[in-house]
């Protein structure tokens, strides 16, 4: 399956544990076997029920929204999002990518309203039948390039208000191994 384990994953719904480093790697497996197997390969994982939802930043990775479509963003409820900002601000929340750094932007587990949040199976079927395969491309990073990543995000004007500094530890843990 392109090399891609769930296990190594870290889980994105407890912020504290979620690192760049693992889905940058992930991604980087998945482009290189092409769009047909890394579907499939998806698909496969993404059945996994108790690790399947982790499939969802990796398509917030590799789909974009088709010319004239959009690229909604999973229904896994609802997110504080650092900083007081909004969910138009990250157009790929639950993440933000900057200079290829997948980060992800809500300091704390999501809260349904109501239900329960979408399955990774579920939206990557979305992603496969409404959206195109980005043509962005993913590369491993340096600790020096992931920190000059998180310097521009923590420099960049979306944030509503100042960062607190555990708002900013919790970014920088991302770029951790």
């Amino acid at each position: 399956m392109a090399g891609v384990s769930l296990g190594a994953l870290p889980d994105f719904e407890e912020n504290r544990a979620y690192r760049v480093a693992p889905y940058l790697h992930a991604a980087v497996l998945l482009q290189t076997v092409g769009e047909q197997v890394a579907l499939e390969t998806l698909t496969a994982l993404a059945e996994d029920e108790d690790q399947g939802h982790k499939v969802i930043i990796l398509c917030r990775m590799l789909f974009t929204a088709r010319r004239g479509g959009e690229f909604r963003r999973p229904a896994i409820g609802v997110l504080g999002l650092y900083g007081g900002t909004e969910g138009a601000d990250w157009p790929l929340e639950p993440i933000a990518c900057v200079r290829g750094v997948p980060f992800l932007v809500y300091p704390a587990p999501y809260k349904l309203l109501a239900g329960f949040p979408e399955p990774g199976s579920w939206y990557l079927r979305y992603c496969a039948a409404s959206c195109a395969w980005s043509n962005v491309q993913f590369a491993l990073k340096s600790d020096a390039e992931k920190a000059e990543a998180l310097g521009e995000l923590l420099a960049c004007g979306k944030w509503r208000s100042p960062l607190a500094d555990h708002e900013v530890e919790g970014l920088a843990a991302q770029t951790r191994p």
